[in-house]
Order: C-alpha cells, then sequence, then structure tokens
C-alpha cells in the first residue's frame, strides 16, 4: 500500500477537527463537562483526567513525543471522566436507595479496576462545582421531578436523566465488549475498529471485511505513515449489534459523541469508532464513508507521533469503562524491556 504523506495525513486531521467542532457545537446547551472550571483543580479536568494545578502548561503546549499517538495516549492520556449529578431538595435527606447509589458510585473511582466517574450530589441548583448549562438545567426543573439522577458523557452530553441504580452504574463502565477492548489493549493492540453494525447486514459483513483486512496489513508493515516516528501498529476489530442490552451503554456512549447519530436514518448503516489509548475514540466514520482508504488515514494517524495534547479536540473523547490502565501501561512496558539473555 502506497504510504501516505504528512501533509496529507494533516489536512485529513484538520477536517476531522473541524467536524469535532460541529459535532461539539450541538453540545454546549449542556457545556464541555458536567462540572465548572472552579472544580476542576479538586476533581478531574474535563478533557484531560488530572488536576489544573498538576499541570497548567498542558493546555498551551502540545505533547510532542516520540511515541506514536496511540502508545503514548495510553501511558500518558488519564481517562476524562463521566459525570453523575445527584440533585435533590434537602442533601441531609437523602432516600437510603439513592445514597446506596451515591456510594457505589464513589467506591467506583478507587475500585481496582477504576471507572472514569465523578460524583456530585447537592440540593443547590446554583452550585458552583457545575458547569453554568447545567445549573441552568437544574433551576428548570419542578419540585415534582426530584430528586434526579443525571449522567453525562465527558464532554457534557446527557447519558440519562431521570433515576439510575447500581445495576445501571455496574453497566455503564462494564460490559463484554469492553472487556474485550480491555483484554486487546493489554495484549498489545494499538487500536481496535469499534463497529457498531446497522441493520444491512451486507453492509456490516462488507465493512467488517474492510476491518479485517486492514488488521492484516497493519500487522504486515504496510500501515505506516510517511513519518520518520511512525511505527507498525496492531489493530483488531470489534462489532457490537444495537439490540444488545449488556451494549446499551457503550453504544449510548458513542452515538452521543453527534447528536444525530441515534436517529432513525443511521440505523440501517453501520458505524466505525477507532478506539486508541484509554478507550479513546475518534470522530466515527458511517455507511459508504467506511472505505480502506478513509479507515487506512486514521490507523496511519494513531501510528505517527504524538503531536498534540490529550486536550485538542482532534484527540477524541473517552468511553466509560472500568478497566486499570495503569495496571496495562506497566505490563506493556515490561514486555517492551530486553531482557538479559538479549542484553548479553
Amino acid at each position: 500500500m502506497k504510504s501516505i504523506s504528512n501533509t496529507t495525513i494533516w489536512y485529513l486531521v484538520m477536517a476531522a477537527l473541524a467536524l469535532m467542532v460541529v459535532a461539539f457545537a450541538s453540545v454546549e446547551v449542556w457545556g464541555s463537562s458536567a462540572f465548572g472550571a472552579e472544580e476542576t483543580p479538586k476533581t478531574v479536568d474535563s478533557s484531560r483526567g488530572e488536576s489544573a494545578e498538576e499541570d497548567s502548561s498542558a493546555a498551551t503546549e502540545p505533547a510532542a513525543s516520540e511515541l506514536p499517538v496511540f502508545r503514548f495516549a495510553l501511558e500518558n492520556w488519564q481517562a476524562a471522566p463521566v459525570g453523575v449529578v445527584y440533585f435533590c431538595q434537602d442533601a441531609t435527606k437523602i432516600p437510603e436507595r439513592d445514597n446506596e447509589v451515591l456510594a457505589h458510585a464513589s467506591k467506583m473511582e478507587s475500585a481496582i479496576p477504576p471507572a472514569n466517574i465523578n460524583v456530585l450530589a447537592t440540593d443547590n441548583p446554583s452550585d458552583d462545582r457545575l458547569s453554568k448549562p447545567v445549573q441552568r438545567y437544574l433551576s428548570s426543573l419542578e419540585s415534582d421531578r426530584l430528586p434526579i439522577f443525571i449522567t453525562l458523557t465527558p464532554w457534557g452530553w446527557p447519558l440519562s436523566v431521570g433515576d439510575l441504580t447500581v445495576e445501571d452504574l455496574d453497566a455503564m463502565f462494564n460490559s463484554p465488549v469492553r472487556t474485550r477492548l480491555g483484554e486487546l489493549m493489554a495484549d498489545g493492540t494499538g487500536v481496535v475498529l469499534l463497529i457498531i453494525a446497522g441493520s444491512d447486514e451486507a453492509d456490516n459483513e462488507r465493512v467488517m471485511e474492510l476491518a479485517e483486512q486492514l488488521a492484516e496489513e497493519a500487522e504486515q508493515g504496510h500501515l505506516k505513515a510517511d513519518d520518520p516516528g511512525s511505527v507498525p501498529l496492531s489493530v483488531a476489530a470489534l462489532m457490537v449489534s444495537r439490540n444488545d442490552q449488556r451494549e446499551r451503554w457503550l453504544i449510548d456512549s458513542l452515538l452521543a459523541c453527534e447528536a444525530t447519530l441515534a436517529d432513525d436514518f443511521f440505523r440501517t448503516m453501520p458505524i466505525v469508532f477507532p478506539v486508541y489509548g484509554r478507550a479513546r475514540f475518534l470522530p466515527p466514520l458511517i455507511g459508504s464513508d467506511i472505505t480502506h482508504e478513509s479507515l487506512a488515514v486514521r490507523l496511519q494517524l494513531l501510528g505517527s507521533r504524538c503531536l498534540w495534547p490529550a486536550n485538542s479536540p482532534m484527540s477524541g473523547c473517552d468511553l466509560p469503562m472500568a478497566w486499570d490502565w495503569d495496571r496495562t501501561v506497566t505490563e506493556l512496558q515490561s514486555k517492551d524491556e530486553p531482557s538479559e539473555e538479549s542484553s548479553d
């Protein structure tokens, strides 16, 4: 396969960036995060997942690295959190059942494996730990709708509004496909092409065959970009059905990256999300836009040197997922180290 030049890749990166900006414009009704700027140093930055006080230069300096994007992201970019907001009339009188949900959510933050989740219970719709759009929404609620749980993606789009159970929380961050995704990353897979199947079986088959073909080409080293820092990468493909209830939260999180993806118009079409790093995904390819070239360009980009920070729109969005990424990184780094025998 003919390699693609850096110039071509960056033109395509800019196109992807434009797509993200247009898609996220519709998210501004909720804001870029469940939590406001005042809360960022105490919880987690909405785009980076790290304390703003710990690395104030991250927003202005690119994360240039000799490592390829997929590996640099895995080692350095913490997954941004899903926001769980509980709003009630009196935070001192939370029903026992809701307290159990809040306690379970808090435990998930520090559990092994940890989930990328932030939890906030409040009875003040103007709580300065919340973003302004969330404050406005809470202020608009009638008292007969309270108490209420609101879960939001790391970029601020609502996943659910209403009731929430312990079982919902577990399913939000754990599922068979995400377990397999984590296993693949732990085995050294650089990018997983995560496919949401459409109702057109023939098109689903076409896309899966294309993904498997690209995985084979990547294994043979044919997907390297025209970049001195580009490296071969391992690629895998996973397909999930829209009707699989075990994957409901995963599918909802993926489709929430663009306001129209959940529309019936797109149900017939397969949708591909390149996933890398700590379960971060790039903007999707849909239906007839899923071609060998369009997928190859994204794979080559992720195999090139990392030249942007985690909070760049072109870096994508994080999935809700409970996985011990630090352990994965440690194990992969230990495999990278030359053995004593080979050094002799």
